[in-house]
Formats: C-alpha cells, structure tokens, sequence
C-alpha cells in the first residue's frame, strides 16, 4: 500500500523531479507575451507566453529582468530562454525565464523604438524645440571616443571644408552599456 502524501510533498517531489530533467533547462521557447506585468517593487516580470494552441507561465526574476535592453510588450513575439520549475506553493509549473529576444527584431531595436516613442509622447521631437542651426558656426563640437577612425574622418573633412572654425573634441565611451551616461556627461560639459 502506497503512503499518503501532503500537497506539499506532493509539489515538493514534482519540483525535484522537473529539475533533474536536463531536459528542462537551458531551454529555448518562441512564443507570444500576453497579461506582461512588470512588479515595480520587485522589478521581476510575469507574463504568460502563449501559441495558437496552448500557454505557459512565465516568470522573469530581477537580476535578469534588469540586464534586458528593452521593456518587453503584450503581443510581441519573442524566444526566451531558462528552465521549467514548479511553483511548489501553488503547485503550477512555469518556465523561469533568464533572457527575452524578440523575434524578428534585434533587442538594441527593439529599445530604440521604445525610447523614440517615449521621446515622441513628451513631445521632445516637436518643431517648437529644434533650434536654427547658423549658417556658419564658429565653434564644432564633436563627442566621440578619442581613438575612433571617425573622429580623424571628421576633423579631416572640416578642416578641408571649413577651416576656420574652431574644433574641440569631447572624448567618450560611445559603444556598450557605459556609452549613455558618458555621451551625456560629454555634452554637458
């Protein structure tokens, strides 16, 4: 006769054997993001990831949610990697999710539509804030690293088109995740 099991141990002997399964882990899943809801307090994100013929839960823990160069959307289609782990509380399966890719686009693009929208819905891209630039500038300012072939390009070309202006270089980090904060400081200086 076969012994009587508490849910918890029930949960508890499901989660252990979903782990062992190397199966389960490092996996690939392409889906569609529905109900994506980002937990402002903790900063992890849940979301179901669905198909045409079935779901899943999902979840996506702080320390990788803060890594994406996006913010995931309901109805964007996207390959997410991690494992599948049972929620021993409530006894339900989901996949625990350790980076999001979207399909089709690039994630880089992906946050740069997203931060071109935001930018456009503040109204930063209104005619009303450009300002006229003059005919003839005295001073260029260029922000760029300082060992970058495009910076040799640039002062070449101005010193062949417009020699008389004065040219004054601002170096900074102008690639990886540095590049925003330092191209900011560059050009407040």
């Amino acid at each position: 006769m076969s012994s009587i099991l508490t849910v918890s141990q029930l949960n508890r002997y499901i989660s252990f054997k979903l782990k062992e399964d190397i199966k389960l882990r490092g996996i690939l899943v392409r889906g569609e993001i529905s109900g994506f809801t980002n937990h402002y307090k903790t900063g992890h994100f849940y979301f179901t990831l669905k198909d045409k013929d079935a779901a899943v839960k999902a979840v996506m823990f702080n320390s990788f949610a803060s890594r994406l160069k996006f913010m995931p959307e309901n109805g964007m289609s996207v390959t997410v990697s991690g494992s599948v782990q049972v929620f021993e509380r409530d006894g339900v399966y989901q996949l625990y999710v350790t980076d999001i890719q979207p399909d089709g686009a690039g994630a880089l693009f992906v946050a740069f539509e997203q931060l071109k929208d935001k930018l456009m819905k503040e109204g930063l891209f209104d005619e009303a804030h450009k300002k006229q630039l003059p005919a003839y500038p005295k001073k260029i300012g260029i922000v760029t690293s300082f060992g970058a072939a495009a910076l040799q390009d640039m002062l070449n070309i101005i010193s062949r088109r417009y020699p008389i202006a004065e040219v004054t270089v601002f170096g900074a980090v102008v690639q990886g995740d540095t590049a925003p904060d330092s191209v900011s400081r560059a050009l407040t200086l």
